[in-house]
């Protein structure tokens, strides 16, 4: 069964849901029935508006949080990072156990794999060319 398709909420519906709720007092069933949205995004909208919490697009929530995430290393990231500047030779067992020691933060072989790869580090090790192939 494929999943419904995500509705995304703009600033104008959010507006005309605030002034449904609070300037014609309509409920927040016959809201949701209106705007074809769920009662709890609806509730959702009106509890933001009522604490003051200003309306962002989801869209730019998303791109904002990308950026965030992308833009700085993890600390676990970080020390991977500097281990392998350092040392290019360890292999993950090694690495594993000294973000472990250091960080106090078991992380998996998988993982230290993937953290690797988001911080484009390759593994690749010079070598010697046989007088052959010259």
């Amino acid at each position: 069964m494929p999943q419904k398709a995500r509705k995304m909420v703009s600033e104008e519906i959010n507006g005309i849901i605030i002034n449904m709720s609070r300037h014609d007092g309509i409920t927040i069933n016959n809201i949701a029935n209106c705007v074809k949205l769920d009662r709890s995004v609806i509730r959702r909208i009106l509890k933001n508006h009522a604490t003051g919490l200003k309306f962002v697009e989801a869209t730019k929530k998303l791109k904002h949080t990308v950026e965030v995430r992308n833009k700085t290393f993890s600390s676990a990231e970080q020390q991977i990072f500097n281990m392998l500047s350092v040392d290019n030779s360890l292999i993950q067992r090694e690495i594993q156990a000294k973000v472990t020691e250091n960080l106090e933060v078991k992380l998996s072989q998988p993982t230290i794999s993937r953290k690797i790869r988001k911080i484009n580090f390759t593994r690749k090790r010079l070598t010697l060319i046989s007088m052959k192939r010259i």
